[in-house]
């Protein structure tokens, strides 16, 4: 029961991120190759993808390449079947990253974004699942490992980052607008990554004790998520509404 919960989970996010990429490549193709050009968006990764085709064909192919391979060789499906925690922790960070990046800054970003993401994802999941927990569902500790993961990495690049500019005053390491895909990177990251990892454990935790049919742990646990949404919820809307333009 447990299992097939998380994998049916899994699955699903793994179809919204397709949704969400398929969304983000109609959308640019519109804007950038149909709509006006008053319309056209003026953010880095837009100019670049807009005015250099060869770019966009690249992202395309690296995405597509990765995804077509994938499901050639049913490793989507093994994947899901074997570590499905792992696999909801994978596809809903991609979702949150691609999200932030078509809805704060444009489809290019989000594409290329997403390019970026599945490379660093695949990398990162072959280091996490070196090691063999000895526990009934390895990809419970999987999915918290690769989300901490991501998480230090972000950090560590941060802190080489400023130290390069600000300490030794450095010159910047990307062009002037290309550091907004990494801005929404170190900010999906930073502030939704701790919720993700709160929320799942708990998730997962809530539906294992419901399968060893222990109901008050089980409703207690679920207080808890619901506790957890809410208290996050309410300190973005509070940062939201006290933050100066």
């Amino acid at each position: 029961m447990v299992v097939e919960i998380w994998e049916t989970v899994g699955n699903a996010a793994y179809l919204l991120c397709l949704g969400l990429l398929g969304l983000s490549t109609l959308w640019f193709i519109l804007l950038n190759y149909i709509a006006a050009e008053i319309h056209h968006p003026l953010d880095y990764y837009s100019n670049e993808l807009r005015t250099k085709p060869h770019f966009f064909i690249l992202v395309i192919l690296i995405i597509g390449g990765i995804i077509a391979g994938a499901n050639r060789t049913n490793q989507i499906s093994l994947f899901v079947e074997t570590v499905p925690e792992l696999a909801i922790a994978v596809y809903t960070q991609g979702f949150c990253l691609i999200f932030t990046a078509l809805f704060q800054v444009s489809a290019a970003t989000a594409l290329t974004m997403a390019a970026m993401y599945s490379l660093m994802a695949i990398s990162t999941i072959i280091v996490v699942m070196i090691p063999t927990p000895n526990i009934s569902r390895p990809g419970w500790a999987y999915s918290s490992i690769f989300l901490v993961f991501d998480t230090l990495w972000v950090c560590w690049a941060r802190t080489g980052v400023m130290r390069h500019l600000n300490r030794d005053n450095g010159k910047k390491l990307v062009p002037i607008g290309a550091e907004k895909l990494f801005e929404v990177w170190s900010w999906v990251a930073m502030r939704l990554n701790p919720a993700l990892i709160i929320i799942t454990n708990l998730a997962y935790l809530m539906v294992y004790q419901l399968d060893q049919g222990r109901y008050g742990l089980a409703f207690f646990v679920t207080y808890s998520v619901v506790a957890c949404l809410m208290v996050v919820g309410c300190s973005y809307e509070y940062r939201t509404g006290t933050e100066v333009e």
